[in-house]
């Protein structure tokens, strides 16, 4: 598995090494019940593998409201760390508070725009977007505990009907489906070869939900399930519209042409949307960088928030966030391997002979 920026559910061996306390694991866990995340060998008491997600990196560990853990400092001795630190356990503490920029700075001494680089510099992000995610994973772990929509958005933060509209929006499902585990929900999948291994391929009545790819057809199942763990998945029958749309997607592995332009339906934050919409924009036979989709969705300086969005994609190839490259070319990251997304860039490049040209 080649780690991202996107939150993923815990593996055997990625358990086996925290439960041995390893320290050097290229992988980052958060404990849900705490909103802290830790090395691989965190002295601390190891948590129910049931609360453990793991995390790429840092910025992925942020972008989803977790804040660093105190005794294995997972961002170093670095002084601007425990400033954020700071900030960051008082919003997990009160989510619901009308945290600003200027209340935030005030718990440090610092200025509102010297907080906000801060946020950047360190994270990726700034603290209105640290801010909510919280919110965000407070909402969900409320309605995961039974409390009513209402209540739910009072204890997150969200204050009126049309913030909890908001944050609703952004859970891929309805706040009580959500609370369920996604019951209540239908969506059929399909998994099928494809010359970049076993791919799975789930929609719901708007479109495609998920396309993923993994090594073994019984990770892949997984990880459908890990997602929608209490949806209605239902194998599709021939003629659904999703066995025509994985068709076209493995046709387009296997020989090339125009990349398949098919309908998605994409749930998630206001930026992750804005992200993903910029990757849909990207001019066919061109690649782009962080910074430059950044600054083009209107967050000049946010490369790796950008990145996080980039990594947590729930539908790859047909939102091709293969086509974000590092700055000066290399590949950077990818979900799914590196070797993917080598193959993934030789199939546009072959289809257009412009690969690696700037974005218009």
């Amino acid at each position: 598995m080649v780690y991202g920026a996107a939150m993923e559910e815990i593996t055997d061996d990625q358990w086996a090494l925290i439960q041995a306390r390893r320290p050097g694991a290229p992988f980052l866990l958060g404990v849900k019940t705490t909103g802290i995340f830790c090395r691989s060998g965190c002295p601390a008491r190891t948590p129910l593998r049931k609360n453990v997600v793991v995390f790429g990196d840092a910025e992925g560990a942020f972008a989803h409201g977790f804040r660093p853990c105190l005794r294995c400092k997972p961002l170093g001795e670095d002084p601007k760390v425990g400033r954020v630190v700071t900030i960051a356990k008082a919003v997990q503490a009160d989510p619901a508070a009308a945290w600003t920029s200027a209340n935030m700075a005030a718990l440090t001494g610092d200025t509102s725009r010297s907080i906000r680089q801060l946020f950047q510099s360190v994270l990726g992000l700034t603290p209105i977007g640290f801010r909510d995610a919280v919110r965000l994973r407070a909402f969900k772990s409320s309605l995961k505990k039974g409390s009513s929509v209402t209540d739910a958005g009072y204890e997150a933060g969200y204050s009126g009907p049309a913030r909890r509209h908001e944050a609703a929006k952004a859970l891929a499902m309805t706040p009580s489906a959500y609370a369920k585990g996604g019951a209540g929900e239908q969506i059929e999948f399909v998994i099928i070869p494809s010359a970049l291994g076993p791919m799975i391929v789930a929609a719901t009545q708007k479109g495609i939900c998920f396309l993923k790819f993994r090594d073994e057809v019984a990770e892949i199942e997984a990880a459908l399930v890990a997602e929608y763990p209490a949806a209605t998945l239902v194998p599709a029958p021939a003629g659904a519209p999703v066995v025509g749309w994985a068709a076209e997607v493995a046709s387009f592995l296997a020989d090339g042409g125009l990349r398949p332009d098919l309908p998605v339906d994409l749930r998630g934050t206001a930026f992750q949307m804005k992200v993903w919409q910029g990757l849909c924009e990207i001019p066919r036979g061109t690649t782009t960088t962080y910074g430059a989709l950044a600054a083009k969705i209107g967050h000049p300086g946010a490369s790796r928030a950008v990145g996080s969005a980039n990594g947590a994609n729930p539908v790859a190839v047909v939102v091709p966030c293969h086509l974000v490259v590092a700055v000066g070319g290399k590949l950077g990251g990818y979900a799914g391997g590196l070797d993917r997304k080598k193959k993934l860039l030789a199939l546009e490049q072959a289809e257009t002979g412009l690969l690696g040209k700037p974005p218009l």
